[in-house]
């Protein structure tokens, strides 16, 4: 696979998986923020002594049903590729321990704090910090519950969201954020494509339902929009699976079929959506909806009830005076109620303040471990299911690039294998590919570094005299880097015509010495044969040296 369609699939892979967690969060944002407008609207049935009062209630309570809230999908699509690019860029910048994590740290930190920007102040005026500043200062503001009615009425602010949308709308960036530094960590493969494809259509569909029930209409054009990158994505997931051959006539028919799948897939939902508007079933659908919405909305409320004292018992904790009630407007209101007064750690029975100030400070000491060891954590995976799926490992020979590599070769340590990578034992036709290695190597065959499967195999018909490799290494090629593999019935000829061939041609060293000139050793290979050369010389010095009689003793 090249490089620009792994950049490619990538971009797509990102592209496409940001729709849903976009649509999810615009869709918790909006029901959010039309609740909050009910609740103001509320507040002002007694506030509507005049006309302008009046002319403001009835904005209100047009916008609560039909104001959308939440992030764009540019905001969503620009956290979703920087925390992708910035995890790949750690990757292949192999920072990792201490260093990494603090530089992801960092990193993170900087880029939410330019999200939260973002959601509070609405621009790219990243300068100007007075968005930030006032929802820091005056928190309570932003909320129904101790929202100033008054300088609502002298400037209603219909068009900008508010405290528990403006939460939502940040809770969902951090969680974006996390989720794609986690999907940086290895390279997109066909088959994370179709997996993230597949939950995501899942979830897309239960943000319609939601939608529809919250009558919330804007979203069905972001599902047709994932549709179409979905499919998309796969197509070129697929193509880069699917190498073509460089030399021969290409093999066009599996993905002309493909295509022309697709085209019709797309033209039978067409037409079945077509078929439905035509009979006007929107509104069966409307009503069973509505019931759906309103069983998801129980089991929302039985879901979320309990996060959210545990969340909101947290933050009344750790935050600062003046944003101890930044939650409060979930709490039911009573026209002319006034609110409760906050508690002070004077009053009797209380805490000190500096007690207070120094658990807090240790809660917040424990929230950057917490999440420096979630740094450590990203920063530790290797690959291992998904990264060695694809990779191509010509030769256990180009694997001596470190001294420690060097060392291993030099003093193998016991054990069972014979060497071969993990990924052999996956299939069958991998498991004998591995076997005529195996044997050849016996033999005094090795394979040599940086050749493919069908060279070696070549060479090891011509010089061992087994035209059964050929054929071996053919299907480890088709199933290696083509996916075709074959079945029993092809590979049970070709493991007994191997098997015959080992009884006829045992690893003696009379073999070993005859083929010991068929093939010249690597710079590594040669390195090691002078080492064990130098060992046995030292062996047989200290063996002559201890076989020498000891000096006779002459009394005069």
């Amino acid at each position: 696979m090249r490089r620009s369609q792994q950049t490619a699939l990538d971009f797509l892979f990102v592209v496409t998986e940001v729709i849903p967690w976009f649509a999810a969060v615009r869709l918790a944002a909006t029901a959010t923020e039309r609740s909050f407008l009910r609740d103001v609207a509320d507040r002002l049935q007694g506030e509507v002594a005049t006309v302008d009062a009046r002319q403001t209630l009835l904005d209100v309570r047009e916008a609560s049903e039909s104001v959308v809230s939440g992030p764009s999908l540019l905001l969503v699509l620009v956290a979703a590729l920087g925390a992708f690019a910035l995890m790949r860029w750690m990757q292949r910048a192999r920072l990792g321990g201490a260093l990494g994590a603090v530089t992801l740290l960092l990193a993170s930190i900087v880029a939410l704090n330019v999200l939260l920007h973002l959601a509070l102040a609405g621009d790219l005026q990243l300068w100007d910090n007075s968005g930030v500043a006032r929802f820091a200062d005056e928190p309570a503001s932003y909320f129904a519950e101790r929202f100033d009615l008054q300088a609502f009425l002298a400037d209603p602010a219909l068009d900008r969201p508010h405290g528990a949308a403006l939460s939502l709308t940040f809770m969902g960036m951090v969680v974006v954020w996390l989720r794609f530094l986690v999907a940086g960590r290895t390279p997109v493969t066909m088959e994370r494509a179709l997996r993230s494809f597949s939950l995501g259509f899942a979830a897309m569909l239960l943000v319609l339902v939601g939608a529809r029930a919250g009558d919330v209409g804007s979203l069905a054009w972001y599902a047709v929009l994932y549709f179409v990158l979905g499919v998309l994505l796969l197509a070129v997931g697929n193509n880069t699976r699917a190498q073509q051959p460089t030399e021969g006539v290409r093999r066009t028919a599996p993905w002309v079929l493909s295509v022309a799948g697709t085209v019709a897939l797309l033209a039978v939902s067409a037409m079945v959506l077509g078929l439905l508007a035509y009979l006007d079933a929107g509104r069966v659908a409307a009503y069973l909806a509505n019931i759906v919405g309103r069983i998801l909305g129980v089991i929302l409320i039985v879901i979320i009830t309990p996060i959210f004292w545990v969340v909101d018992t947290v933050l009344r904790f750790l935050l600062p005076e003046g944003m101890q009630g930044i939650f409060d407007n979930f709490a039911p209101f009573e026209p002319g109620e006034q609110p409760p007064e906050e508690a002070t750690g004077e009053e009797d029975g209380g805490l000190p303040g500096w007690v207070v100030d120094s658990l807090k400070a240790l809660a917040l000491a424990a929230l950057f471990y917490g999440s420096y060891r979630l740094a450590r954590v990203l920063l530790a995976r290797r690959q291992r299911d998904e990264g060695g799926e694809y990779g191509e490992v010509r030769a256990k020979g180009g694997e001596g690039a470190g001294v420690g590599q060097l060392l291993r070769n030099l003093f193998p340590r016991g054990g069972r294998g014979s060497g071969m990578p993990d990924w052999t034992r996956a299939h069958q036709v991998y498991r004998l590919f591995a076997r005529i290695v195996r044997v050849s190597d016996d033999r005094g065959f090795r394979r040599q570094a940086g050749e493919t499967p069908l060279e070696f195999a070549a060479a090891g018909a011509r010089v061992l005299e087994a035209p059964v490799f050929t054929e071996i290494a053919a299907e480890f090629d088709r199933a290696r880097y083509g996916r075709h593999f074959p079945d029993a019935a092809r590979l049970e000829p070709l493991a007994r015509a191997l098997a015959e061939w080992e009884q006829a041609h045992p690893a003696t060293e009379e073999m070993r010495t005859r083929l010991a000139g068929a093939r010249q050793p690597s710079e590594v290979e040669e390195l090691g044969l002078r080492i064990e050369q130098a060992k046995r010389a030292a062996r047989s010095t200290r063996a002559t040296a201890q076989e020498r009689p000891p000096p006779r003793r002459v009394n005069f």
